[in-house]
């Protein structure tokens, strides 16, 4: 099964440091899980002789999650590894440092606020506040394993194959232009406004 490249894009740094943005490609997924929760709120209030409280409408928030797998046997699999640690560091903020004699000083700069970009899943990309990573090493494949040692300290220094990796990334989404809903015209025609293959093939 060949396997997709996902974007990320760590926009917390180059929005609020004004440096070029932090951006990673990671190749050869697969997709093994993809959920999509969405979540209207209201506000409610009760009154006096009414038997049903009065509901507000407040907002309806989308929130995601991904499950990926690496290929433990495509030929890129350091630069993969690189590219998860780099997704790993961008869970964290920027700061920006200053030496005041002995001393040095964080000011906090920007949190951490990603787009994504999924082949399947986000075609066009997606902008979200993190809230969900969590990675996975396998286990050594045993099948791979295949060596002569020379001596017990070429033994103690081999490392078995790791059988590749697997992470899950999640969070909510925020709208960058037009918002889902329904739109009306005023002439009776109403449309949603991110078209039919909302969410799922956008």
């Amino acid at each position: 099964m060949a396997g997709i490249d996902v974007t990320i894009t760590n926009l917390g740094v180059s929005l609020d440091i004004g440096g070029n943005a932090t951006s990673i490609i990671i190749q050869n997924l697969l997709i093994t899980e993809h959920e999509v929760n969405v979540k209207p709120n209201f506000s409610s209030t009760s009154v006096y002789g009414r038997m049903d409280p009065i509901f507000t409408y407040q907002n309806t928030v989308r929130t995601f999650t991904l499950n990926f797998k690496t290929d433990p046997n495509a030929a890129n699999v350091t630069s993969t590894r690189n590219q998860i640690n780099k997704l790993h560091q961008m869970m964290y903020p920027s700061y920006e440092t200053e030496q005041h004699g002995l001393f040095k000083t964080y000011t906090l700069k920007g949190p951490p606020i990603l787009e994504i970009t999924c082949p399947g899943v986000f075609n066009s990309p997606a902008v979200f506040i993190p809230e969900n990573f969590s990675l996975t090493r396998g286990t050594a494949n045993s099948s791979k394993i295949n060596i002569t040692v020379g001596s017990l300290g070429e033994l103690a220094s081999y490392q078995a194959p790791v059988d590749g990796y697997a992470f899950t990334i999640g969070g909510t989404i925020l709208h960058q232009d037009e918002p889902p809903g329904w739109i009306s015209d005023g002439n009776g025609n109403i449309t949603f406004s991110k078209g039919t293959d909302f969410p799922l093939g956008s």
